[in-house]
């Protein structure tokens, strides 16, 4: 999965402005650190990735996260690489080049659980804006009739499993998930409503039918 990312990313390194946003910590290609430097042969500090070399850009990376159900479990991956390794979270990653969201939220599933969907199960589910990683994720909802087998992807993925809401790992889960109200999006499935959540850095709010809108958390800046 990683070497998709370094030949897309290889074809497409974008040039840094001359104030570029320095927020990203991790690199969007083998997510090691950043760190700001003159490249050789440059005369501009740009953001470098240590590990690999990537230079990385000033924009945001977009990438997707699913919510699979089953219906009364949810699919969760366990992280085997930084950041957040050994944390658990729905699978997901970066959109490489050319590839729809949807079509990105599909390959994604299938390389870290071994679950095979279609584009067509994937329903817009939230946006969540995590500028401190220099990040925009899209999240997608999809719900299974039943529970499929899981084929975890080693070393990138530790675990899969399927979690009912009562043994939902609160305590050990990716930091960026932590917002939602599981509860709350459990209830949406049972209940088949329609909600879409709007994330920022500093406020929750969910939409839901008729444009009804409702702010679930919100911090002052």
């Amino acid at each position: 999965m990683l070497l998709e990312w370094e030949r897309a990313c290889a074809q497409r390194v974008l040039p840094v402005p001359m104030m570029p946003d320095y927020s990203a910590k991790y690199c969007q290609v083998c997510a090691g650190t950043l760190r700001q430097k003159i490249p050789l042969g440059d005369s501009i500090e740009r953001l470098v990735c240590e590990r690999c070399g990537f230079l990385a850009a000033a924009g945001p990376a977009v990438l997707v996260l699913s919510l699979i159900f089953s219906p009364k479990q949810i699919l969760l991956v366990k992280r085997g690489t930084p950041p957040y390794e050994g944390k658990w979270a729905p699978p997901g990653g970066f959109v490489e080049a050319g590839e729809s969201l949807e079509a990105a939220a599909v390959r994604e599933i299938s390389e870290e659980a071994g679950v095979q969907l279609s584009c067509e199960q994937m329903i817009p589910h939230a946006i969540v804006s995590l500028t401190r990683m220099n990040q925009v994720h899209m999240a997608f909802l999809a719900i299974l009739e039943a529970p499929i087998p899981l084929r975890p992807s080693f070393p990138e993925v530790q675990d899969a499993r399927w979690f009912p809401e009562k043994d939902y790992p609160t305590d050990s889960m990716w930091e960026p998930a932590l917002g939602f109200d599981i509860g709350r999006v459990f209830d949406r499935v049972r209940t088949g409503r329609f909600e879409f959540y709007q994330q920022t850095d500093n406020a929750l709010r969910v939409i839901g039918v008729d444009s009804d809108i409702q702010t679930l958390w919100k911090t002052q800046r």
